[in-house]
């Protein structure tokens, strides 16, 4: 019986060394952070070629597991692959877009609902699809 309180008051301290109840809890999603698929440039109703991937971290700069990211669609016609995404081991969180049919600037804002700095933007430009012609019709006709 004595073993058993010794080992459950190591225990005890041990977790206690790592968390104790006055520190942030390290699960909790305190920032979102951009990583990469901003700044991309295509053509009108095209897949943009990065996903865009965001990175959650707790209060302590750590990567937070598990955490739910939204993302949102702002410009008129343009397509997520999912409104909603799950980070990674390493906290990242990532979706593809398909760009709408206007051309001009066209944006996804990713949210973290506890995160201080949430939302975060990522802009696009969508270039005039000027397609290649439809080639011509095939002349025929009798002489």
């Amino acid at each position: 019986m004595r073993r058993r309180l010794v080992a459950l008051a190591l225990a005890a301290g041990v977790l206690g060394a790592c968390y104790s109840a006055g520190d942030p809890d390290p699960t909790v999603p305190a920032k979102i952070v951009r990583l990469s698929g901003d700044a991309q440039t295509s053509l009108a109703g095209s897949l943009l070629e990065q996903p865009l991937v965001v990175r959650v971290l707790n209060a302590a700069d750590e990567p937070v597991k598990a955490a739910k990211v939204e993302w949102v669609a702002v410009s008129a016609g343009g397509q997520l692959s999912d409104s909603t995404s799950t980070t990674d081991d390493l906290g990242a969180a990532s979706v593809s877009y398909q760009l709408g049919p206007g051309t001009g600037v066209q944006s996804v804002k990713a949210y973290v609902r506890s995160a201080v700095n949430s939302p975060v933007t990522f802009t696009f430009t969508a270039l005039p699809n000027t397609g290649g012609g439809g080639g011509g019709g095939g002349g025929g006709g009798v002489p």
